[in-house]
């Protein structure tokens, strides 16, 4: 377990926003899931005044290295494990007994799991094992020649992957090519709708393996049977903690992929270490906190004024607009979806779809 200290680096008193908590390695009775868990009772002194900051903690389950075996990560556990450090970023930036609204937590997190699929940044990641201690690069000598005992030993792998061995990672991104993930988004948000705009009478005598399938049926048309045969029933709902979190909100994982993928297509995609966007991203953002609502007309007079003159968000969505310097919205995401996510097509045919003409 490693203990990390977060600072601000934009100002030069290098304030304390809080601690990371990294428990990456496995062990007896740990959860099999990577999750992140903020705490609100840590202080710190500046001078003479103490000052409450956050403390979040990502558990993961990952092996343990050996001393001649380190822990290799998939990619898939790279994106969790970054998905759960836009969260812990977040709440860094708003601070202690911050909460923003519930359909937009989950775009910090998704926004962060697209540097995960950059080859560039990938490879700024990269490491091969064989430089981390010389038992390691003994091991890989030793399996090489177990393995291969007729052929001569290769020379050492370079340290930092070649980009071309990401270009997979960087395809599989495009939205195009992860239609099973959005489809399944999509149907786990309308159940989520379907039963919660249920009565309770509607609810007591509902069925909800069919309310599932049928859910399936009409909006993913996936999975479904030719002529009406297989199951009437679908019980996955069973195995989805998300109708529990985030009851009436499970859309927002599916509104945070559009909206990321917008932030992103606009910002980072040309440039993913773009300091200028990060920092926008961070103070217009991350740090914004929503205006608490007053039925004091006066007041609502003054947040007016200042989000009119000053341009000060009320909101999240004002914060995003700020921001983006537009309301954001779903176009970018929709041409992806209609554009084939390779450099083969042709000129016009590309030009056509980024004005919206071919459809």
């Amino acid at each position: 377990m490693d203990v990390f200290e977060v600072c601000d680096t934009t100002g030069w008193l290098g304030k304390t926003l809080g601690f990371l908590v990294l428990d990456l390695e496995d062990r007896d009775g740990k959860t099999r899931d990577i999750f992140s868990r903020t705490f609100d009772h840590c202080f710190v002194e500046h001078g003479f005044v103490q000052s409450a900051v956050p403390c979040v903690a990502i558990v993961s389950p990952w092996n343990r290295s050996r001393p001649r075996k380190p822990t290799l990560l998939t990619h898939s556990g790279l994106r969790v494990f970054s998905h759960e450090l836009g969260h812990a970023i977040h709440s860094f930036a708003q601070g202690v007994k911050a909460k923003g609204p519930s359909d937009f937590v989950e775009v910090p997190s998704i926004l962060a799991e697209n540097w995960m699929h950059e080859p560039k940044v990938l490879q700024r990641l990269s490491c091969h094992y064989t430089y981390l201690k010389p038992q390691y690069l003994v091991a890989w000598k030793d399996a090489w020649k177990k393995n291969h005992p007729s052929k001569n030993l290769p020379p050492q792998p370079p340290r930092q992957a070649p980009l071309d061995m990401f270009s997979e990672i960087s395809y599989q991104r495009h939205p195009r090519h992860d239609m099973y993930d959005t489809l399944k988004v999509l149907w786990m948000s309308m159940v989520d709708f379907t039963l919660h705009n249920s009565s309770e009478e509607e609810l007591s005598s509902m069925d909800f393996g069919v309310v599932c399938k049928q859910v399936l049926d009409e909006w993913t048309r996936i999975f479904t049977p030719s002529a009406g045969e297989g199951p009437s029933q679908n019980n996955s709902y069973l195995h989805w903690p998300i109708l529990k979190n985030y009851d009436t909100s499970a859309y927002c994982y599916l509104l945070a992929k559009i909206y990321g993928y917008d932030i992103w297509s606009k910002y980072f995609a040309r440039n993913p270490f773009n300091k200028r966007a990060g920092r926008r991203w961070r103070k217009i953002v991350l740090e914004h906190h929503d205006t608490k609502v007053s039925w004091n007309p006066i007041d609502k007079l003054v947040d007016l004024l200042m989000y009119k003159i000053f341009g000060v968000p009320r909101t999240h969505m004002e914060a995003l607009t700020k921001f983006m310097g537009r309301k954001p919205d779903s176009r970018a995401f929709v041409r992806a979806l209609k554009a084939p996510a390779n450099k083969n097509q042709t000129f016009w045919r590309r030009m056509g779809i980024r004005i919206g003409y071919v459809w």
